[in-house]
């Protein structure tokens, strides 16, 4: 008796993404049972905004704030170098390395969303009056209801794009 090795175009794809899922996301939807809070007015019957983690933090990633922070650390490296100070220099690195890695686990739901909360804290008041909600969550995935709206555009548009 043969058999067939045959496995579908479609069949692999969903093979390689849950394994890459897996792989790369650490299960990270096991971990979403409770979503990163990033504002609430702790309402007993609380309508909930959702907000997409990954989108949010490529709007970070893309934004003005991120943006002027790096170049901030560039010109203190380049002054750094400059004067001859190589400990600077090196400090100045490994932060901008240690940034880009807490994006990573950041991106992958090992690591909460404080600093790009903090960047759009005073904002966040406003999108929950706005969106008619009383807390708004970060999610890994946005599954709106009538309950739960989806606010990620309203969110991510308090992080203006750089140049």
């Amino acid at each position: 008796m043969r058999y067939s090795t045959h496995i579908s175009i479609r069949g692999v794809g969903v093979v390689v993404a849950v394994v890459l899922g897996v792989v790369v996301g650490g299960c990270s939807w096991a971990r979403q049972a409770r979503p990163e809070v990033a504002y609430s007015t702790a309402a007993a019957e609380a309508r909930v905004g959702q907000v997409g983690r990954t989108e949010l933090l490529v709007a970070y990633a893309k934004s003005k704030v991120q943006d002027d922070r790096l170049r901030a650390m560039v010109r203190e490296r380049d002054a750094a170098k400059a004067r001859g100070d190589s400990a600077r220099v090196k400090e100045l690195e490994r932060e901008g390395s240690a940034m880009q890695d807490r994006a990573h686990r950041q991106l992958a739901g090992r690591e909460p969303l404080t600093n790009v909360i903090d960047a759009i804290r005073n904002g966040l008041p406003g999108v929950a009056r706005e969106q008619h909600v009383d807390r708004i969550d970060i999610v890994a995935k946005v599954r709106p209801t009538e309950a739960s709206p989806d606010v990620t555009k309203a969110v991510t548009a308090l992080l203006p794009r750089a140049r």
